[in-house]
């Protein structure tokens, strides 16, 4: 199934680069892990995604991938911040308390208990040069968009994979 239609093909439906897509009358169930932003929400997920068929600039911004119903995920962890000359820099929004030793990893339930907390500029001024900031804040999937449980472990290089389908019927080891 050819799922990546390129930049031509993709500008026929109004589109300025390439896109995801499945062929007419097809579709792809799709789940999306990435290590950073859902491997450390509670529970442990998988972004339960899709690709369609549908290809309508007008109504569909990112053709045929699109998440299930529901909402969490991930966003990004930014603000604009004001520097003294009054240049304006990005900074993150949420930091570490002292002692964090994983400041690249966040999670809303970190932030909602208060385990992470939001930056003030005189924070964001004292961080020391090479500091770990976290790019992205996990949170928890609803609705069928968070339908599948699982976790990534790394281990002799590569990351061994499992996950499971919340009706709790195994789906598989990768």
């Amino acid at each position: 199934m050819a799922l990546y239609k390129e930049v031509a093909e993709a500008a026929k439906s109004g589109y300025r680069r390439a896109v995801k897509a499945a062929p007419k009358g097809e579709s792809l169930d799709l789940w999306h892990w990435k290590e950073v932003q859902t491997n450390f929400t509670d529970p442990l997920q998988l972004d339960d995604q899709f690709i369609g068929d549908f290809m309508d600039v007008e109504q569909f911004v990112d053709a045929g991938r699109s998440s299930d119903a529901g909402g969490g995920g991930y966003f990004d962890n930014v603000r604009d911040f004001k520097l003294a000359d009054g240049t304006t820099v990005k900074a993150p929004k949420y930091g570490y308390l002292s002692g964090d030793t994983n400041g690249y990893i966040k999670t809303q339930q970190l932030i909602d208990s208060s385990k992470a907390v939001e930056m003030t500029d005189a924070r964001v001024m004292s961080l020391p040069e090479g500091a770990h900031i976290p790019r992205v804040i996990g949170r928890t999937f609803t609705g069928s968009r968070g339908d599948i449980t699982g976790t990534g472990v790394w281990s002799n290089g590569r990351y061994r994979q499992a996950c499971n389908c919340i009706a709790n019927q195994p789906l598989g080891v990768f």
